[in-house]
């Protein structure tokens, strides 16, 4: 367990596909609701899946990279007791003895215990960084790449789920210097819940790099029947006794002077 560990600590991508969590390893004595442990037999017997059958899901994220010889280097099984999540199986690859180490390839995918639905996924290689001497797909193709990726692996999410609007690139993703993100929240009678997302990062090749969902089990969503409207929302909060005047300095750049304002605030 312990390269592992090592390995995730050097990969930005692997870092943000983590559960949030100590990472307990399996001789501590410390008790935590979310451990990362290696499998026992009473520990297994919390999960629907064995590990093989785990194992046989993952696996089929690691064929798609079968030319980089990818070989099952860790595996853990993690409990998320008290924090109304289910258990998880994770698997990780890495090159096999026979490729270029300068060059390391690795894998790390996540499923539900009990379902085996895919809960994250993060990719690294070199081969997927930014290529200057190429000219990187477009935002709609990008796109296409991710919805494709949920089509496929979201599940039962996928129907439950629309892309959120950003106020960057087009108002439809978020792009950096090298990457796509696309986030799709998700929507209970069509209004949003913006706890449980899913992620998706594509970079400039069309690769998908991550996938990371957030997703609440077990939860009773009130019906927006005796919802109120937005004329009258608008009422209560002007007439609300917390609603003050006052002068304040608008937030700016430190290079510029601002002058105070007055200001409406909801303290």
């Amino acid at each position: 367990m312990h390269s592992l560990i090592r390995s995730i600590s050097l990969l930005s991508l692997s870092g943000m596909l983590l559960l949030s969590g100590s990472v307990v390893e399996a001789n501590t004595n410390t008790k935590s609701p979310q451990q990362h442990l290696q499998p026992t037999a009473p520990l297994v017997s919390k999960s629907q899946l064995t590990r093989e059958q785990a194992l046989a899901i993952t696996s089929e994220f690691a064929k798609e990279w079968s030319s980089m010889n990818p070989v099952p280097t860790d595996s853990y099984f993690t409990l998320n007791e008290d924090m109304n999540l289910s258990p998880t199986w994770t698997f990780a690859w890495e090159n096999s003895g026979n490729i270029d180490r300068r060059k390391p390839f690795f894998l790390l995918v996540e499923i539900n215990a009990n379902s085996g639905e895919l809960n994250s996924y993060s990719l690294s290689h070199p081969s997927l960084l930014a290529n200057k001497s190429k000219k990187p797909i477009s935002l709609e193709q990008a796109q296409q790449a991710a919805e494709a990726f949920l089509r496929k692996h979201a599940g039962k999410k996928l129907s439950s789920i629309s892309l959120k609007p950003t106020p960057l690139s087009d108002n439809r993703t978020a792009l950096t210097s090298t990457e796509y993100i696309f986030t799709y929240q998700r929507q209970i009678n069509g209004i949003p819940f913006p706890d449980d997302s899913v992620r998706v990062t594509v970079n400039p090749n069309g690769t998908i790099v991550s996938y990371f969902s957030t997703w609440s089990e077990d939860l009773n969503f009130p019906a927006d029947s005796k919802k109120i409207s937005p004329e009258e929302a608008t009422k209560i909060f002007k007439e609300s006794p917390f609603i003050t005047l006052s002068y304040k300095i608008p937030d700016s750049k430190e290079t510029e002077i601002t002058d105070p304002r007055l200001i409406y605030d909801y303290e």
